[in-house]
């Protein structure tokens, strides 16, 4: 995700099979059906809302590396803020796709 990020490319693949590996380990099959399942809805949306800046590619590439590290070294406060910093981007692309006004239709 890193390399992509840095030739800002797109790495939705990626990100998906970070998110369903992860939820693998854990063992909760329906956990892994909803990561999945967000991730079909996230897919969908995503040019929507106009996700996928270069800022955006690179802040989740970095909260990516720093969720795995602090998921290795079992830092759990350091992997919570990792996961804030993760949804950071889609979280500020969601506001700002509130704030715009829609044209008329």
């Amino acid at each position: 995700m890193g390399a992509a990020a840095g030739r800002d490319e797109n790495f939705l693949a990626d990100d998906r099979s970070f998110h369903l590996q992860l939820a693998e380990r854990l063992g909760n099959k329906l956990y892994g059906e909803l990561v999945a399942a967000f991730w079909d809805i996230h897919r969908a949306m995503t040019p929507r809302l106009g996700v996928g800046t270069r800022r955006d590619r690179a802040e989740t590439a970095q909260a990516h590396a720093d969720m795995l590290e602090a998921a290795l070294s079992g830092d759990l406060d350091r992997y919570r803020a990792s996961i804030q910093a993760h949804y950071a981007p889609l979280l500020r692309n969601l506001d700002q796709a509130a704030a715009t006004p829609k044209a008329a239709s």
